[in-house]
């Protein structure tokens, strides 16, 4: 069986992230077939996830839609990818059996071949109450892209929404599967869009991020700290990513960095944030972002150990770009 996947969207989550979901795709989709081109639409700038993917893929065509998408409405953009890709697909010297459109960032809950998919027509994860559909994975025989893009272009030129391509390609005759039904009783959050196909790496659970971590980890040597310790994930020339714990009561210095931002999550306990002497508090699944100069200490309040993935951005990583302000251990 020929098959084509596609990936749409904005590649920019830390490479550590997408490196594991990678594997993910590899073990749950891609080891499902014997043939597959890969065809990728996004924006130019992520150069690293970029050449990621080319070194481990036998990619067909990577390009780029118009960066003036990005300050566009998201459904326009999605929109404009699906267009893009169903024309690339159309543009080789080889038909598919099978067209799998998806998102780099989709965490696969169970393999493709344990799905219920109906080759001959196309299948779409789930139809809401509303009638409208998840627009997150499409997978469809290649007879149907003209129709695909039909249905999109229809859907741009009216100010429509991805969800609602199920009702265009209806208009079309296109046969519609459901690869499940939807179950309203297990839809909490957005986390639960592919109900049981799939999850997305944004809505991830703090146990499930933190199992991320360990399995990235555990091979790893902690390092220890008088308030607690932490772990080196990721260490590149563009970035690092730390895997930091605060025991209770305890708290790092006071300080800032000249060459390098920060982005917090917390994927543990609660952490209170004194950023440039304001003080607040977040619990799991909150993000914290630390310009550049700012002056921050995480402080931990709680009884239990808080947990947080610092991921670092800039042009130097160093402990020696490190200014502290005020410290408890004495270490100014």
């Amino acid at each position: 069986m020929k098959v084509a996947i596609c990936y749409k969207g904005t590649f920019n989550h830390p490479l550590w992230l997408v490196k594991n979901t990678f594997e993910n795709h590899r073990s749950m989709l891609y080891d499902c077939f014997d043939d597959i081109d890969f065809f990728f639409s996004t924006y130019e700038g992520e150069s690293e996830i970029e050449e990621f993917y080319r070194s481990q893929l036998e990619i067909r065509s990577y390009s780029y839609i118009d960066d003036s998408h990005r300050n566009s409405s998201t459904w326009n953009a999605q929109l404009e990818h699906h267009q893009s890709l169903a024309k690339q697909i159309l543009q080789q010297d080889k038909t598919y059996d099978l067209v799998i459109i998806t998102r780099p960032d989709l965490r696969w809950l169970k393999r493709f071949d344990e799905v219920n998919i109906d080759k001959k027509s196309f299948n779409i994860p789930i139809r809401h109450d509303s009638g409208n559909c998840d627009d997150n994975l499409f997978v469809f025989p290649s007879q149907y892209l003209n129709e695909f893009i039909d249905a999109a272009l229809i859907l741009q030129r009216t100010g429509g929404i991805t969800h609602a391509i199920n009702h265009r390609l209806e208009e079309r005759n296109v046969p519609i599967h459901y690869m499940q039904d939807y179950d309203n009783s297990t839809f909490i959050h957005n986390s639960n869009l592919g109900q049981s196909i799939f999850t997305m790496c944004k809505y991830l659970k703090s146990e499930q991020l933190l199992e991320l971590s360990k399995n990235l980890t555990s091979s790893i040597e902690e390092v220890s700290k008088p308030w607690g310790s932490y772990l080196n994930l990721v260490d590149e020339d563009y970035t690092k990513v730390k895997k930091i714990v605060i025991r209770p009561g305890e708290s790092p210095s006071y300080q800032y960095h000249y060459q390098r931002r920060e982005v917090w999550v917390i994927i543990q306990g609660t952490l209170t944030v004194r950023l440039n002497d304001i003080y607040k508090t977040y619990g799991v699944g909150d993000a914290i972002q630390i310009p550049r100069l700012s002056k921050h200490q995480p402080i931990n309040n709680g009884d239990v150990d808080a947990v947080f993935i610092e991921v670092q951005l800039g042009t130097y990583f160093g402990e020696d770009d490190i200014v502290r302000l005020e410290d408890k251990y004495g270490r100014i």
